[in-house]
């Protein structure tokens, strides 16, 4: 019934003037209710549903774009999240470029992003999904980072446009250690040339 539908949480240049992009996050709407998806997310997972909600995002997230650029509206890209299945599934390429092309959306608008998590185990079919995707024309993500273990040489060579600081580490600025660590993060994302996100960035 597409009741998963996409939440934008915004992304702002690092002075807090100029909206840069956005997240797409998933919202389960339930008539006047939303349900977020720490209820639902880790049953998806579960149940091996989560491509098919993190694809009805997309599609939600495309319909979106779409519509405001025939309003002829100024779009930041868009980030969707993406599901460590899908690096176990042979067409998630095939579907997700069915969608982007339906609603007819330039592919620099749209952002894919993979947790840190799901690195562990998974390295030989992330590494070629990525390349498909920047093939396709798709920017890459390495969400929550920080939070697993990923090493340096898969960051190397998994070539992640774009690193994304937990907000864990966000949290702890002002103690040392925590902004030791935020300045290690940004520096290295500086030399692997990657853009660099702090999430839940919410005080001054």
């Amino acid at each position: 019934e597409k009741e998963f539908r996409a939440w934008f949480q915004p992304k702002y240049s690092a002075d807090g003037s100029k909206l840069v992009g956005a997240e797409a996050l998933v919202r389960w709407y339930q008539g006047d209710t939303v349900v977020a998806p720490y209820a639902f997310i880790p049953l998806a997972e579960q149940i091996g549903q989560i491509m098919d909600i993190d694809l009805c995002v997309l599609e939600d997230v495309c319909c979106q774009i779409r519509h405001w650029l025939d309003e002829k509206k100024q779009v930041v890209p868009v980030s969707v999240n993406m599901s460590r299945n899908y690096l176990d599934s042979d067409d998630f390429l095939k579907r997700i470029w069915t969608i982007v092309g339906k609603w007819q959306v330039p592919t620099r608008l749209l952002e894919f992003e993979i947790t840190e998590t799901s690195l562990e185990g998974n390295e030989q079919n992330l590494r070629r999904a990525i390349s498909a995707l920047h093939d396709m024309g798709f920017t890459v993500a390495l969400d929550d980072f920080g939070t697993g273990y990923s090493s340096l040489k898969n960051l190397i060579s998994m070539e992640f446009d774009t690193i994304k600081i937990d907000k864990v580490f966000v949290d702890g600025i002002g103690l040392q250690k925590w902004n030791n660590a935020v300045d290690y993060s940004v520096s290295l994302g500086k030399k692997l040339n990657a853009m660099i996100v702090a999430e839940g960035a919410e005080t001054k």
